[in-house]
Order: C-alpha cells, then sequence, then structure tokens
C-alpha cells in the first residue's frame, strides 16, 4: 500500500524535540562530505563568487589533493578562491591540518578575511603566542606557546618572513605534516637571481616549500 501523502512529515513531527535537533545537527556535520555537499561551504560564506571563481574552486576540488598556482590579477578575488577551498576542505574532512603562510603586512588581513567571510576563526602566530581573531561579542584571546608547540594547532596562520629563517623552518619541517598550505605571494618563492647571469639555487622560502 502507498504511504499516505507527507506521512513521513507527520512520523518526524512525533519525534521528541531532542532527536529532531540530533538529526538535524548530524546532517549539518556530514553534509559536506555528501554528494553535492561540495558547494556547501561557500553557500554557507557571506560571499557570492564570480565564476572564475566557481571554476577556479571546482579544479581544485575535483583534483584533490590540489595543487594549483593562482595567478589572477590584483582585485580578481585570489583570496576568496583559497578561503572558499578551505572552509569547504575544513567542513568536509578533507583536511584536517591548514596552514596558510603569508607576508607578515598581510597576516592580519588574512585572519580578518576568513573569519568575516567564511566563519573561520583561526590563531595567527606572531612568532610568541598564538591570537585568535576577536569577533562581535568574544573578545581577542592569545596564549603564549613554546617554539616546539605553536605548530601544533590544526588551523594556523603565520608569516612567511619569519619561517623562512633557517631555525624556524626546522621547527616547521619537524611538525606533524599538513593536509592543505596556502602560500599567499608566492612569487617571492624563486631562485636566487633567477632569469640572470648569476641565477643560482632555490631561496630560503622556496627551499622551505619543496
Amino acid at each position: 500500500e502507498e504511504p499516505a501523502p507527507f506521512e513521513g512529515r507527520k512520523l518526524v513531527s512525533q519525534l521528541d524535540s531532542a532527536t529532531n535537533r540530533a538529526l538535524v545537527w548530524s546532517y549539518i556535520a556530514h553534509a559536506p562530505s555528501m554528494p553535492g555537499g561540495e558547494w556547501l561551504g561557500a553557500a554557507t560564506s557571506v560571499v557570492r563568487p564570480w565564476p572564475h571563481q566557481i571554476r577556479a574552486f571546482r579544479r581544485m576540488w575535483e583534483s584533490w589533493p590540489p595543487r594549483l598556482l593562482i595567478a589572477d590579477e590584483v582585485g580578481l578575488g585570489k583570496t576568496i578562491q583559497a578561503g572558499m577551498i578551505l572552509r569547504q576542505a575544513w567542513l568536509s574532512g578533507r583536511a584536517k591540518r591548514i596552514l596558510v603562510m603569508a607576508p607578515s603586512a598581510v597576516l592580519r588581513q588574512w585572519q580578518v578575511e576568513l573569519r568575516e567571510k567564511f566563519n573561520l576563526a583561526w590563531p595567527m602566530y606572531d612568532g610568541e603566542k598564538l591570537r585568535w581573531p576577536a569577533a562581535p561579542g568574544i573578545a581577542l584571546r592569545e596564549r603564549k606557546v613554546s617554539r616546539e608547540a605553536w605548530h601544533r594547532e590544526p588551523c594556523l596562520l603565520v608569516s612567511s618572513h619569519l619561517v623562512r629563517r633557517r631555525e624556524r623552518a626546522r621547527e616547521l619541517l619537524s611538525a606533524e605534516p599538513f593536509d592543505l598550505i596556502v602560500v599567499d605571494e608566492a612569487h617571492h618563492a624563486r631562485r636566487k637571481g633567477a632569469g640572470g647571469p648569476m641565477e643560482e639555487g632555490p631561496n630560503r622560502l622556496l627551499e622551505l616549500l619543496r
């Protein structure tokens, strides 16, 4: 016998509220890894991506793990493209350890962009302490951390100027491997004297990335 229309809805309505909440939160937790769930990260952020950003996201997501150089012109939203993949990778569980490396001058901007646009409140390491971003109703939080422990955070922002130093590079290389790494201003990682008659081996940032 065919069930009456909306009979399933009646059944759900008879469940107690605690069970309803458990079902809803279970669905939310697992939806990013379900078929079609790859767009949940973007859909639940405050950005409306442009077509070229959607194409870049699709290319990264469908060729996991991604290995892509984003070289769009200034103002075309490279940070948004990176944020889309970071949020979706984190929500789906594809990446449980994520590192964002950026020049010190824009590191704070990265932290603010990730929080405001993608609800990713990740700490920034300044060489001595971890600093989480402030948010409405949430005060700025800081925690001193040793040089042996700063990289144990599952998701982290760090200055590429800091970690290219030889003693700091050793700290990062001793860390548990990261599942996903984003390097801003990646053109700074190059060979010394590249393109000239005195071209030498990789500079410290390129050496670290390799």
